[in-house]
């Protein structure tokens, strides 16, 4: 059988702010590790070496590690790795970072990358808001978001048990007050300083996945501030995200490479909402394209309560990104089109989620749908795939079935069960072990019981006040 590699996903592109090269248009996409430890104050340790070692040498260009948290009082997961203003070690971090900007590959059957510039290593800095469980807040600390109370709470899917597990899981929120918002900012701004410091070569701001920002766009989420952040006028909604890019490019060098991930869709549902949607995503990324300062914008969907980003069952945001196209294709002809104008610099678009196939890929960034393709759990059961895919344009990404027979009619315990088998695949990575390839099902339920109680219930290795 002869093999064809992939010429279109092996070309090189740059990052239009900082010039940063990336060697080619895969990027491995963020994951939550859950290896650093609570009573080490939540550093990158030699789990996160190891895994990112392996990672590193798979063949993507970029590697964006899993969300970093700018407040160590407000995590996703107890077991989240924390850079704030706290944080007085960063050797921890640059051995991190070090253990991306690794060349050659493990994969035999790759082309060769010795002569290619190692990935670039960008950290995604990440603040949950009020998806905040309460194995990371305790039972005395409420978590924080743009609307407070029963309003603001995450509604979880899955019909009654979704309401208990919330109920249970995640405390109703308190609402964060005006003056407390220079403080959010000035920890991304923080947070991405110290990562240039550790040697990183870039961020990416995490406003996706219903987190803090993702927050702050939601017209659900946010709709009821009359502070000049929230309400009816999107651009109240988007105050914070601008303040925060400003700040994050304050903080770092022209060098330093800045990226955002935001949301095609929230969640699914009604076809007119998820239009009226996109279409104010679709003028969020022309502000962000005006901006002249964001190397890339990373599209995704989905939140706690609409888990579309784990979900199989193709590109979720194909759609979505077909028009941020025809958008962006607009501002370069109508930036062309002025006089004296200069040339503008519009950020490369990395579409993530759900891609299984190297022809897809092709397919897309052939289209000019995206620049650049991002991968994720693909990588939690072969850290090769990418060196894979780039070698044989062909090449079928074979993704295992995860489901128990009870919790294939729910949807919170599909998504939950899914997520936390391929954090535990990413856990065997970083021991330098191979991951399971076909899922056990009285293995997968007793680490499904177990990570569920040490993600959203109580981590033995944190105080439970």
């Amino acid at each position: 059988m002869n093999i064809t590699p992939s010429h279109v996903l092996a070309d090189s592109t740059i990052f239009p702010i900082s010039r940063k090269v990336v060697k080619n248009r895969i990027a491995k996409s963020a994951l939550t590790e859950g290896l650093a430890d609570p009573r080490q104050n939540n550093l990158p340790n030699d789990s996160h070496y190891e895994l990112y070692r392996r990672w590193s040498k798979g063949g993507s260009g970029i590697i964006i590690t899993g969300n970093v948290m700018v407040d160590r009082n407000c995590k996703e997961a107890p077991r989240n790795v924390i850079l704030d203003n706290k944080t007085s070690d960063l050797i921890p971090f640059r051995r991190w970072a070090d253990s991306i900007h690794q060349r050659g590959q493990d994969y035999q059957g790759a082309i060769s990358t010795l002569s290619l510039p190692p990935p670039l290593a960008i950290m995604q800095i990440s603040h949950p808001g009020r998806q905040s469980p309460l194995a990371s807040t305790g039972l005395l600390k409420q978590p924080i978001a743009p609307t407070g109370g029963s309003k603001g709470r995450v509604r979880l899917p899955g019909g009654s048990l979704g309401k208990i597990t919330g109920s249970l899981c995640l405390l109703p929120p308190r609402q964060l007050t005006t003056n407390e918002l220079p403080t959010i900012v000035s920890q991304f701004a923080t947070s991405a300083r110290l990562a240039e410091e550790a040697t990183f070569d870039g961020i990416e701001i995490h406003a996706a996945h219903g987190y803090l920002l993702s927050q702050f766009l939601s017209p659900t989420g946010n709709c009821s501030r009359t502070d000049g952040y929230g309400g009816d006028d999107p651009k109240h909604r988007q105050k914070l995200i601008f303040q925060i890019i400003e700040a994050v490019r304050e903080a770092t060098s022209d060098g330093f490479v800045v990226g955002i991930k935001i949301n095609s869709i929230d969640k699914g549902g009604d076809s007119n909402m998820v239009m009226e949607f996109e279409n104010e995503r679709l003028n969020l990324v022309e502000e962000l394209c005006n901006l002249g300062t964001v190397d890339f914008i990373d599209l995704s969907g989905g939140s706690f309560e609409d888990a579309i980003f784990i979900r199989e069952g193709g590109v979720f945001c194909g759609s979505f990104a077909e028009r941020v196209r025809d958008r962006v294709q607009n501002i370069r002809q109508s930036s062309a089109a002025k006089p004296l104008s200069s040339d503008i610099q519009l950020p490369l678009i990395m579409v993530t989620g759900g891609f299984r196939s190297a022809f897809e890929m092709e397919s897309t960034v052939e289209k000019g749908n995206a620049d650049i393709i991002a991968l994720g759990r693909p990588l939690c059961i072969d850290p090769n795939v990418s060196a894979k895919i780039l070698a044989d344009q062909r090449y079928q990404i074979e993704m295992p079935i995860i489901r128990i027979i009870f919790s294939s009619r729910n949807a919170m315990l599909d998504s939950s069960l899914t997520s936390i088998w391929y954090q535990r695949q990413i856990g065997l990575l970083s021991q330098g072990k191979q991951p399971e390839t076909n899922p056990q099902i009285l293995v997968t339920l007793f680490w499904y019981i177990v990570m569920f109680f040490r993600l959203y219930v109580w981590d033995w290795k944190t105080p439970m006040w």
